[in-house]
């Protein structure tokens, strides 16, 4: 009996490695595995070993066990030396471009073990601050406790599909990080589908750029710097809000109001709604609760509403992050708008994709997300310099 269980928990264990191997996986079980490698190492070697001592190891079947738990041990090593080698990718796109990495991401080894992001004592947090009418326009700050003076500010847009999300599950790591470094750092919540019909998620998120801008002063911050980031749907929108500047039709009952970006970093975004080469798999949804018209009967909406048609010469600084091996958006999705916008833009244009990540890799602590953070401090650092000496 014993035996049996054994091999029935080291099936699953090889299976769930597998799973993370693949570029093809299965998205939420690809993610907490590929993520967190260091974690299930441990996890496997104690259960082994736990067998191993009760005598679990008899016959064909219980070595066949320990043989799949030792396969699936090395395949979690394979995910560990892909998640180390971000650094690497992401410092390599940096220094071609003449950024150098600023440090060390400090980090806590509570963090690397609880995985969950924890405020840290240097930074506060004001909570639920309402940017406009709607009860979904909400946000929270996120400063060091001890400016040093005004702060650029970091706006940072959750994803979920247009649909779902909220401000206060993604992007921690980064916002955590950006704070203690002296930025003021926002994550805003906005209006969802169904109920919200495109533009409305996009007004909102320059409702709140407009609202922080006017309310700079209030919080020690910088209004003439701006920055937007974003994962998935938070990436399609922050890449929006960089390319539409001075479109007063996307600002109902703000038109006066500067909603201009400085810089942007959108990660895994959306950047082709009508996926016009076939990268992802169809998406129905859009149609139906996003968009609310199909792209037949008005193909201008559809294209005002993808970054991929939208790029332009004035376009801001751009850092663009994918991960290889993300499934539901495929890179291809940020390549094809890398290509695009580097070929008409007077500004940066940077792309790393990262090895082995799939899509949500930034959402908690692990050896990826804390590269990537790196990456993006010494990105938005650099411009930020480079802005206040012009």
């Amino acid at each position: 009996m014993i035996t049996a269980l054994f091999f029935v928990v080291s099936f699953i264990a090889g299976m769930l490695t597998y799973n993370a191997l693949r570029k093809r996986s299965l998205w939420l079980l690809a993610l907490v595995i590929g993520e967190f490698p260091v974690h299930h190492f441990v996890l496997q070697v104690l259960v082994t070993v736990g067998f191993v001592a009760i005598g679990a190891v008899r016959g064909f079947l219980g070595w066949f066990a320990l043989g799949q738990m030792i396969f699936s041990m090395l395949g979690l090593l394979v995910l560990t030396a892909r998640a180390l080698r971000s650094k690497g990718v992401v410092a390599g796109v940096l220094g071609d471009a003449g950024i150098e990495l600023n440090g060390e991401v400090p980090h806590a080894l509570a963090d690397v073990i609880l995985i969950q992001p924890r405020l840290p004592e240097s930074i506060e947090e004001i909570g639920g601050l309402s940017y406009g009418p709607d009860q979904r326009h909400r946000l929270d700050l996120h400063r060091p406790r001890s400016p040093g003076g005004p702060l650029p500010m970091l706006v940072q847009i959750h994803g979920g599909g247009w649909r779902r999300g909220s401000r206060d599950t993604q992007g921690r790591p980064l916002v955590h990080h950006m704070a203690e470094l002296g930025w003021l750092c926002a994550s805003i919540d906005y209006r969802l589908s169904p109920a919200a019909t495109f533009p409305d998620h996009l007004e909102d998120v320059k409702r709140a750029i407009g609202w922080l801008r006017e309310n700079a002063d209030s919080w020690g911050a910088d209004p003439s710097y701006v920055a937007v980031t974003g994962g998935s749907a938070g990436g399609h929108l922050a890449a929006l809000a960089a390319l539409t500047v001075g479109e007063p039709h996307l600002q109902p009952g703000f038109e006066s109001a500067d909603t201009s970006v400085q810089a942007c970093v959108p990660l895994y975004g959306i950047h082709d709604l009508l996926d016009r080469n076939r990268v992802r798999y169809p998406w129905p949804f859009v149609e139906a609760t996003v968009m609310k018209v199909s792209p037949d009967r008005d193909p201008q909406a559809w294209d005002l509403a993808s970054p991929l048609t939208r790029v332009t010469v004035g376009a801001p600084p751009f850092f663009v992050l994918h991960g290889s091996h993300d499934f539901l958006v495929p890179p291809l999705e940020s390549r094809q708008f890398v290509a695009a916008l580097s070929a008409v833009s007077d500004n940066q244009v940077l792309y790393a994709e990262i090895p082995g990540a799939t899509h949500g890799f930034d959402a908690r602590h692990s050896i990826r997300s804390r590269h990537v953070v790196h990456g993006v401090e010494s990105f938005l650092h650099h411009h930020y310099e480079m802005a206040g000496s012009r």
